[in-house]
Order: C-alpha cells, then sequence, then structure tokens
C-alpha cells in the first residue's frame, strides 16, 4: 500500500491531531460535515461528540448540504 501525504504538513504533536479514511463506504458529503462538527474540538470532547452521535443522543447538523433534502422516517 502506498503512502499518502496530509495537506496539513506543519504538525506539533503536543497540539494537533490529523488522520485520514480510505476506501470506506461513507458519503463525502456527510464525511464533511462530521468533520466540520469535530473541527477545533479537544479529543476528549471530539471523543464524546461522536459516542453520542452513534448512540443518536445528539444530531450532526449539515450546514452546507441541506437543500432540498426529503423526509426520512428512520436515518441513518
Amino acid at each position: 500500500m502506498g503512502r499518502f501525504n496530509y495537506a496539513f504538513q506543519n504538525f506539533d504533536p503536543t497540539k494537533h491531531v490529523r488522520s485520514s479514511l480510505r476506501e470506506k463506504d461513507i458519503s463525502h458529503k456527510h464525511a464533511r460535515e462530521v468533520a466540520v462538527a469535530i473541527k477545533g474540538l479537544s479529543i476528549e470532547k471530539a471523543r464524546d461528540y461522536l459516542q453520542a452521535v452513534i448512540t443518536k443522543q445528539r444530531a450532526i447538523a449539515f450546514r452546507r448540504f441541506n437543500n432540498q433534502v426529503g423526509h426520512r422516517s428512520d436515518p441513518e
């Protein structure tokens, strides 16, 4: 498997965390909204937020891709 580079190069391991996701079955629109939702949060807060989303206690707000979205009885 080849090596991947990050766009963010001035990485300080004491302050920053970076990650990437390759070859997974997720919409790029959904991935963008998740990334925007946790951007700027501390690691602990981001982890707690995503756990609350998984347990359906909180939702991720769609900020860009929210026009002309049909009603869904049980969104996944």
